[in-house]
């Protein structure tokens, strides 16, 4: 095993450009600050005191319905004893049929006690067995001081959490995508239902992403909020405060003074090679395979250490190998570790070797066949630039550039431009070092951002994704099209059978996008999801579904089965919408990874590409 210090990443030093920290308190009876990537706490009073936590319980809520399978746009229909509660409600009536998103909305944004038991019963099969659920996601969480009896947060010696417990809840609910949207919206309508965020800091503190609010008369005010600023976020609670508006605001200005986030390492950053030992790819690109960072107070130091587990690989190699960790360190004390992986893959390319004899017949029986069959060789040979091109060395004009340069041989004689080969009799050199067929292959998912056309190269000088995918170390290209104003899924490959598989019209891929339209969305629905026509030709009807509204934007899912170039703006504008953000999140069964950033991508695991129907060829 072999070790490396100091060497690839430098320490990351804070010097006097961090404010120092100022002693912060509160009026609560217990509190927290916690910075949300991390989880290292900044501020803390009586964190792990079990309390009553009144409505914040409904974070909870909300994640195990939203993690229990059950689609946003199931309907729920109300029963008598979803109603039979005290406390803020929604006042849904009996027999009454809601959207569990609308239920989800009122939940976290109303606050509604009798859309807690509505969801708890619809998700769970009763009340009882999701609050069972609860608990065990609570005990997954790592939530220690914390139990669960009701899914609104009413008063129950049984029912109780600590402030740290509930930091951690913040956290979980801040990676579902769904939750940390509802907790952050300010005000909705939904089903003829307009539902207004309570969380008063949204309105209040730059940077609130929102979270949740509570009361009871024996909990006292409980609250959860976050914020976000220069990439860091920060999750404050206080249980029974009664100035929790300002005590949060004065948490959260202290957090952001006296802490700057400093990154080790980002997700698919290079961070060195490996040689390959049997491979014409010399060496592979080593990559982090998630973020490292760190909040840091003034006078500390974030270091990093790599560690390799190996010094060489031996070809074939698979993208996304594991070959060490990175680890970081704040004075002398481990903070994190990540996975470092093979950011490309080496294919077996050396062929068997030959001895003086072997290679003097090989070349005779090519002399001969040529002769007996003719210039047009036979039915196994192939042009010497498509062998190069096929093994996945270089584009047929480079190969043919080699060839002319004279960096190819055949059975050791030097090529010229039209001669052609059988990699099973003969033996091709390039630079002196054998090939047979490459049979690997690289599947990378990209999250393209907007502005980069999807390209290998743009004759107006406009960024390409294939600038984005460089570091991989193959040549890939763009699997379909994604618009230089879209984002999202982008799959690159250079896998040809997988690409016309996903792309030939009589697979019919599902594509999913969201987007951001404004207009009469009511009108449009049923134009977009009826028969429609581009180019003169009949459309596949498309799904649509109809998600939030905030202001005059509202947010729509539409799933296509066909690729005609810009055809989700095109139905749009059809239906008479204007398009302002539009993302790709699946291809097939394929999702796009939330953990990314745009710009960046990552290798697909054996597990994504047989979703996407492939078979990996490494």
């Amino acid at each position: 095993m072999k070790r490396w210090k100091g060497i690839l990443l430098a320490s990351l030093l804070l010097f006097t450009q961090i404010p120092a920290a100022q002693a912060v308190g509160t009026s609560a009876s217990s509190a927290i600050l916690m910075e949300a990537g991390s989880g290292r706490v900044l501020y803390e009073h009586n964190a792990d005191e079990p309390r009553l936590i009144a409505s914040i319980t409904k974070l909870m809520t909300a994640l195990v319905a939203l993690e229990s399978g059950k689609s946003l746009d199931d309907v729920v229909t109300i029963q008598v004893e979803d109603t039979r509660t005290e406390g803020s409600a929604l006042y849904l009536k009996p027999g009454e049929h809601v959207k569990l998103e609308t239920l989800l909305y009122g939940l976290l944004l109303h606050s509604g006690n009798d859309a807690a038991l509505a969801i708890a019963r619809f998700c769970g099969g009763s009340v009882e067995d999701f609050v069972a659920g609860m608990n065990a996601k609570a005990q997954e969480l790592g939530m220690t001081n914390s139990h669960f009896a009701n899914p609104n947060g009413l008063n129950d010696e049984g029912h109780y959490s600590s402030a740290r417990d509930m930091a951690l809840l913040a956290r979980a609910c801040l990676d579902n995508e769904y939750l940390a949207q509802m907790v952050s919206t300010r005000t909705i309508t939904l089903e003829g239902r307009t539902f207004t965020n309570h969380n008063k800091l949204l309105w209040r503190y730059e940077g609130c992403v929102g979270m949740k609010t509570g009361f009871t008369e024996k909990a006292g005010r409980t609250l959860v909020s976050a914020a976000r600023r220069d990439g860091m976020t920060l999750i404050a609670v206080t249980l029974n405060d009664p100035d929790d508006w300002a005590d949060h605001a004065a948490l959260f200005d202290y957090g952001f003074s006296s802490c700057t986030l400093a990154a080790g390492v980002q997700a698919g950053e290079t961070v060195g090679s490996l040689p390959v030992l049997g491979s014409l790819v010399p060496l592979v690109p080593v990559q982090a395979a998630e973020d490292l960072s760190w909040p840091l107070l003034e006078g500390e130091t974030l270091e990093t250490e790599l560690e390799l587990t190996r010094t060489s690989l031996t070809a074939p190699a698979a993208a996304g190998t594991q070959v060490g960790v990175l680890r970081g360190y704040v004075n002398g004390t481990q903070v994190g570790e990540v996975p470092l992986v093979c950011a490309a893959a080496a294919a077996s390319n050396l062929a068997e070797p030959q001895n003086p004899l072997q290679r003097l017949l090989g070349w005779f029986w090519n002399r001969l066949e040529q002769s007996v069959i003719g210039e047009g060789g036979g039915p196994m040979e192939e042009r010497l630039q498509k062998l190069i091109s096929s093994c996945g060395l270089a584009s047929r004009r480079t190969a043919e550039a080699w060839i002319t340069a004279g960096r190819v041989t055949v059975n050791g004689i030097p090529a010229q431009l039209g001669d052609r080969a059988d990699l099973d009799r003969d033996r091709v050199e390039v630079d002196g070092v054998p090939l047979r067929p490459g049979e690997a292959r690289t599947y990378l998912m990209l999250y393209k951002p907007r502005g980069y056309v999807t390209t290998l190269s743009d004759e107006k000088g406009r960024k390409t994704v294939a600038a984005l995918a460089s570091g991989c170390g193959r040549r890939v290209w763009p699997v379909g099209r994604l618009d230089l104003d879209s984002e999202g899924l982008l799959l690159m490959t250079d896998d040809g059978a997988l690409t016309n598989q996903l792309l030939h019209p009589r697979h019919q891929v599902e594509k999913e996008y969201l987007v951001w339209v404004t207009g009469d969305v009511d009108r449009a629905l049923p134009i977009l999801a009826g028969p429609m026509e581009l180019d003169g030709e009949p459309l596949i009807p498309a799904r649509v579904r109809r998600g939030r509204t905030s202001g005059e934007v509202t947010q729509l899912s539409v799933v296509i089965r066909q690729g005609k170039n810009r055809q989700v703006r095109r139905m749009c504008a059809l239906a008479g919408l204007e398009v302002m953000r539009l993302k790709r999140i699946r291809e097939g069964d394929l999702w796009l990874d939330r953990s990314l950033k745009p710009g960046q991508w990552r290798p697909l695991t054996a597990e994504e590409l047989a979703l996407l129907g492939g078979k990996p060829k490494i």
